[in-house]
């Protein structure tokens, strides 16, 4: 499920009436995982404690801080794997 996107971010996770992306078949994702930011023309994610932790290119990411993204980094929820692409 999807829907529309926070003004200056993505909420992703498994609870679809708190985030904008659900990955609802998937109990390895948090309900509310990571967000997606976008400060001064940049993007961060921030990992929202999550059980199963977030990762950027295979390295975990500490919680609650925001790690800068770039194009084409490797994003994982969980064992869910997403691009980055501007």
């Amino acid at each position: 499920c999807y829907s529309n996107e926070r003004k200056g971010g993505v909420w992703i996770g498994k609870e679809k009436n708190y985030v904008d992306y659900c990955i609802s078949d998937n109990s390895a994702v948090s309900r509310s995982h990571a967000d997606i930011i976008k400060k001064d023309n940049e993007f961060y994610i921030v990992d929202n404690n999550s059980l199963n932790h977030t990762f950027l290119n295979s390295k975990q990411i500490p919680s609650s801080q925001m790690q800068k993204l770039s194009d084409y980094m490797i994003i994982q929820l969980a064992d869910e794997i997403f691009e980055f692409r501007l």
